[in-house]
């Protein structure tokens, strides 16, 4: 909300977070910065980060945390693995069939044209481009 502080407590100090502020005007981070557009942050998890909402508008933002994965990683395109030849044997694996087939006549998995766009929040709310919340 406009005005809004909120103080994101520190966190165990060997895990990676960030900051996504993906809606609004203006929003302040630690004592000194300002962000007037949407930004992905790294932030440090050992120190207490207090955000504030310097605009008349609400502000957004998503945190994400997690633990280093204590692994090598491989990626091309939406394949994630180890090695360099793990990748190129799930594409092979891909190709031959082997991850199931698409059970529908269709080979389109989204929505017809008709069906707007949408995001769903866990409080149940949907949000359209373009369009006010449902």
């Amino acid at each position: 909300q406009p005005g809004a502080k909120w103080e994101l407590p520190k966190s165990e100090p060997f895990v990676t977070r960030s900051l996504y502020f993906f809606s609004g005007k203006k929003l302040k981070v630690g004592s000194d910065r300002v962000f007037n557009d949407p930004i992905t942050l790294e932030v440090d998890p050992s120190v207490d980060i207090p955000l504030e909402n310097t605009s008349s508008e609400p502000v957004r933002i998503l945190m994400l945390q997690g633990r280093p994965i204590p692994e090598p990683v491989a990626q091309r395109g939406w394949v994630v693995m180890n090695t360099a030849q793990e990748v190129m044997q799930a594409f092979r694996d891909y190709q031959a069939g082997k991850f199931g087939r698409w059970p529908y006549e269709r080979d389109d998995p989204a929505f017809p044209r008709s069906h707007p766009r949408y995001a769903r929040f866990a409080d149940g709310h949907e949000e359209y481009p373009d369009k006010a919340q449902v």
